[in-house]
């Protein structure tokens, strides 16, 4: 009897130590920050001032350039669009963000796009992290956002919640949005306006390109007498490649 009473308290004193480390592992793993996060949230609010404003004067020349017939092209980099989530985001659209969500940052790849922001509650302080794919589409001003994954410092993040909470912020900015998937995952269609003026002039979209530390965006304006056709959400062109953004899980 007094053998089975040493082997059981050995025996939960192992599974103690085990879900201690197991514990502590989780709590290092959540709390673990990606490194383009750290390096952004560490910049001066100098500098985040000037290149939010640099951001701001950028959007508002291509907003002008694309009022005129012709073509226009526009470049920004990831340190102009951080300054100006680190000034003018709350300012500008204090309710976008839920209010678990805070102090959004980016890093544009010449693959993809990184996002992450602090998530803090009564229990959790983490950083949550997305990797996007972004490309044009076949079909006129209709930009796919893939997502790659999500995570929690190391620990992956159901995506119901990610895609329910960018649902609801493309829905404050009243921007056109609609979900289908590739390959299990989602892909977010967002649709950029015509802009269509009095004078039958529309807005195409024609160059989005990641490089590293920028994006670019280039097309043309031009007068118009036909109407536009529905989209139709054909094959997705990537590069060369090809990707169908109607298969289904």
């Amino acid at each position: 009897m007094k053998r089975w009473i040493r082997i059981t308290i050995r025996c939960t004193a192992i599974a103690f130590v085990v879900t201690v480390l197991l514990l502590q592992s989780g709590y290092l793993a959540v709390r673990q920050i990606p490194d383009f996060y750290q390096e952004a949230m560490t910049q001066e609010g100098v500098h985040q001032d000037q290149a939010g404003e640099q951001l701001e004067k950028q959007v508002l020349d291509l907003h002008n350039d694309v009022q005129l017939e012709g073509r226009w092209q526009a470049v920004f980099t990831d340190d102009q669009v951080n300054g100006w989530l680190a000034t003018d985001l709350v300012q500008e659209f204090p309710h976008l963000l839920p209010s678990k969500l805070r102090d959004p940052r980016v890093a544009i790849r010449h693959d993809r796009v990184c996002m992450a922001c602090q998530y803090r509650t009564q229990h959790t302080n983490s950083v949550v992290s997305l990797d996007v794919d972004v490309f044009l589409t076949n079909q006129p001003n209709i930009v796919a956002i893939r997502i790659r994954k999500a995570r929690a410092g190391l620990l992956p993040v159901p995506l119901k919640y990610v895609l329910n909470e960018i649902s609801k912020a493309a829905r404050k900015v009243d921007l056109s949005l609609r979900w289908t998937q590739t390959e299990a995952d989602p892909v977010a269609l967002l649709t950029i306006p015509t802009q269509r003026d009095q004078d039958n002039r529309v807005m195409v979209l024609e160059t989005l390109q990641l490089r590293e530390g920028e994006v670019i965006l280039a097309g043309r304006t031009e007068r118009t007498q036909t109407e536009e056709p529905e989209p139709e959400l054909n094959p997705c062109r990537v590069g060369q490649s090809e990707v169908n953004v109607n298969r289904q899980r």
